[in-house]
């Protein structure tokens, strides 16, 4: 049977009319190219503020220091590649004592655990391990990249690949991070934003998903 009648998460056969899985009831039309901007490839997490679906799509969102789960893939993957490109219309820039705002990726996400990179409006990037909602650890600590651009206004293209234990980021088309970590197999691709100490506004003006799979 060919690789696209199969689903991607438990691998039995699959009805390509069908948008969910007959097995596992993952839904298929998270894992093709509408996992990117269409609505259908994810649930609408907002807490608070304001979602508008594009292409270019724009998040609002109201002051916090807290990261906000905007977007969760319907599908549960396991290897997969992230890329998204986005800037920062309004947020906290650098500043003494204050948080800026920052967004970020959550890879083999489920139950408030999973794998967090994060690039911030004042250039400092980071990977976490997360557990219960709570750190588990740094894989990278957060450190200023001389190839993020800093401030309102300015565009960046993330590239994120997780493929068995290995994690990859690559920003503006240059590497900047590979870690490895075993402890988390699967799960879903969350978008989260971080406004910081003033309101924040996020364009999204590209975000791709693909599941990675073995060449056979």
């Amino acid at each position: 049977m060919a690789a696209d009648r199969l689903c991607f998460h438990c691998g039995a056969p699959s009805d390509p009319a069908l948008d969910n899985c007959g097995y596992c009831g993952v839904k298929r039309i998270a894992m093709g190219p509408s996992a990117g901007m269409a609505p259908s490839g994810w649930e609408v997490r907002l807490p608070r503020g304001e979602l508008e679906w594009g292409p270019p799509f724009t998040i609002a969102l109201p002051a916090s220091d807290n990261e906000l789960v905007v977007l969760r893939s319907h599908a549960l993957l396991d290897d997969v590649a992230v890329d998204i490109g986005f800037r920062f219309d309004a947020g906290q820039i650098w500043a003494p004592g204050l948080t800026s705002s920052a967004l970020g990726v959550s890879l083999r996400a489920s139950s408030n655990a999973g794998y967090d990179v994060s690039v911030s409006i004042a250039g400092l990037v980071s990977i976490s391990r997360y557990e219960g909602g709570k750190l588990g650890g740094w894989l990278l600590e957060p450190c200023v990249h001389d190839k993020v651009h800093e401030g309102l206004g300015a565009i960046n293209a993330l590239s994120i690949t997780m493929e068995g234990d290995r994690l990859s980021v690559r920003i503006n088309g240059v590497d900047a991070a590979s870690v490895r970590d075993r402890a988390r197999r699967s799960g879903a691709v969350e978008l989260h934003v971080r406004p910081g100490a003033v309101p924040a506004r996020v364009v999204i003006g590209s975000l791709a998903v693909r599941e990675l799979t073995a060449d056979v």
